[in-house]
C-alpha cells in the first residue's frame, strides 16, 4: 500500500530538515501552474513512532518553528510504495503556517517553485547602490524556451538567489538564435514569474514546470529539475514511451469515477491583443478565424491583455496563441482513481503526460453507450487520502 511522505527544509540549499509520514494533507500540481500543498500535523508527542529515521506522526516536534518557517523552508511530498521507494510529486516554498492550541495541530500551507518566481524581479546584478534605471535584460533564442531559462539563470546569479535548480541545456531547450527576441527593461521592474507566463501564452510558447526529486548522492536534500517544452513536442512537456490507459471498462477497474465540465465563456473567433500604451498609439494586434462560425456559433470576440510583447510580431503571436486556446470549449474531464492502484500503474505520471482513457455509457464522452477511446492530456493531479483525482482534457476540443 502507498503511502505519502511530507519533507521539510531549507528552501536556499534544499537541506531536508524533517519527514513526516502518514499525516493529513493534501497536495496538486497543474501542468500551468505552480504546486499545492496543504499538510496539518499533530506536534504533541504521544509516545515514541520512529522508524529508520523517518517521524511517524504524531510525535514530539521540538524544531517545529525553525523547520517550517514561511518563505525560509520547503515543503515537499512523495508517494512511497511498498518497498520505499519515492516518487517526489509537489514542492515548494512555505508562504503559511497556523497553530490550533485547542487541538495542537500545525497547519502548514506551502506551493511549487514557481511561486517564488513571483517575488523576483526580472534585474541583472546591481552594483552597491544602483537602482535598476538604465540597465536592461535582452535575450534572444530558436525558441522561447532558451528565452525562459534565461529568465531563472539570471535569477540565480545574485546572492542568495541561487536556489537548488537543475536548468536544461542550451541545446535541449533551442539553442542560440534570432527566431524570438525579448527585452525587458530594468525601470518597468516586471516580474519573472509574470514573464514566464507571458512566453507561455503566445503561440508556440513553452510550458515550464520544476519538479522535485531526492539527491540520489546525498538523501539528505531535496532539488528541482527546470523542464521545458520545445518544438519537436509542440512546446508541450510530455513523457517518454506509450500514453497511459486508464480502463473503465474492465472488471475492478482503478477508475472510479469520470465527471466532465465545460466553459464556453472563453470561446471567441476574433481576438484583439494589446501591449503597453495609451490611445491611439497603443499597440495592437488581431487574430481571426471561421472555424466556430463556421459551425454554427455567432461571432465572438474577445480582448487579451497582459502581454510583454513590445513588437508586432511579438504581440500577433500573443494574439494568435490566445486566438488557439479559445478555439473550442474548455472542457475537463476528472478521473478519480484508486490511489494505491493508481501508483502502481502510473509512478511516474506527471501534468502534461498523455493517457488514453477507455469508457463506455457516459452522457457527454460515449453518449451511444459503444465503449470509446479517448486520447487525452493530464493537466493535473491531486491527492492526500485514498484517491487520486486526475485532471484531463482532450488533446483537441470538441466543437
Amino acid at each position: 500500500m502507498t503511502h505519502h511522505r511530507w519533507a521539510f527544509g531549507d528552501l536556499a540549499t534544499g537541506r531536508i530538515r524533517r519527514l513526516v509520514d502518514d499525516v493529513d494533507g493534501s497536495w496538486s500540481v497543474a501542468y500551468d501552474d505552480a504546486d499545492s500543498l496543504d499538510v496539518s500535523i499533530r506536534t504533541r508527542a504521544v509516545g515514541p513512532r520512529r522508524q529508520n529515521g523517518v517521524v511517524r506522526a504524531p510525535d514530539a516536534w521540538p524544531d517545529v518553528r525553525l523547520h517550517t518557517a514561511p518563505a525560509r523552508c520547503f515543503c515537499a511530498v512523495a508517494a512511497v510504495d511498498d518497498r520505499g521507494g519515492e516518487t517526489w510529486l509537489a514542492g515548494g516554498p512555505v508562504w503559511s503556517r497556523q497553530y490550533d492550541d485547542d487541538t495542537g495541530v500545525l497547519r502548514v500551507g506551502a506551493a511549487g517553485l514557481e511561486s517564488y518566481w513571483r517575488r523576483r524581479l526580472v534585474l541583472p546584478v546591481l552594483a552597491t547602490g544602483q537602482l535598476p534605471t538604465a540597465v536592461r535584460s535582452r535575450w534572444t533564442g530558436a525558441q522561447l524556451g532558451l528565452i525562459a531559462k534565461r529568465l531563472i539563470q539570471q535569477a540565480q546569479e545574485w546572492t542568495g538567489g541561487a536556489l537548488p535548480v537543475d536548468l536544461p541545456t542550451d541545446a535541449e531547450v533551442g539553442g542560440a538564435g534570432t527566431a524570438h527576441e525579448r527585452t525587458y527593461e530594468g525601470f518597468e521592474l516586471k516580474v519573472v514569474g509574470d514573464m514566464l507566463d507571458n512566453l507561455r501564452d503566445v503561440e508556440g510558447g513553452p510550458e515550464v514546470q520544476f519538479v522535485p526529486y531526492r539527491r540520489t548522492d546525498d538523501p539528505r536534500y531535496l532539488r528541482w529539475r527546470m523542464r521545458v517544452g520545445v518544438a519537436a513536442t509542440q512546446m508541450m512537456i510530455t513523457q517518454t514511451g506509450r500514453p497511459w490507459i486508464l480502463d473503465r471498462t474492465v472488471g475492478r477497474s482503478p477508475v472510479l469515477a469520470v465527471s466532465t465540465g465545460e466553459d464556453g465563456s472563453v470561446l471567441a473567433s476574433d481576438v484583439y491583443a494589446t501591449g503597453s500604451g495609451d490611445g491611439q498609439a497603443r499597440p495592437m494586434a488581431r487574430a481571426a478565424s471561421t472555424t466556430l462560425t463556421a459551425a454554427g456559433y455567432p461571432l465572438l470576440e474577445a480582448v487579451a491583455t497582459g502581454s510583454d510583447a513590445i513588437t508586432p510580431a511579438n504581440l500577433s503571436a500573443y494574439a494568435a496563441g490566445q486566438l488557439g486556446a479559445r478555439s473550442a470549449p474548455a472542457q475537463i474531464t476528472t478521473i478519480k482513481a484508486d490511489r494505491d492502484a493508481w501508483w502502481r500503474r502510473a509512478p511516474s505520471a506527471r501534468p502534461g503526460d498523455m493517457a488514453i482513457l477507455r469508457i463506455a455509457d457516459h452522457p457527454l464522452l460515449a453518449p451511444d453507450g459503444a465503449p470509446a477511446e479517448i486520447p487525452l492530456r493530464i493537466l493535473g493531479l491531486k491527492g492526500g487520502g485514498s484517491t487520486v483525482d486526475v485532471a484531463t482534457a482532450e488533446r483537441a476540443g470538441r466543437l
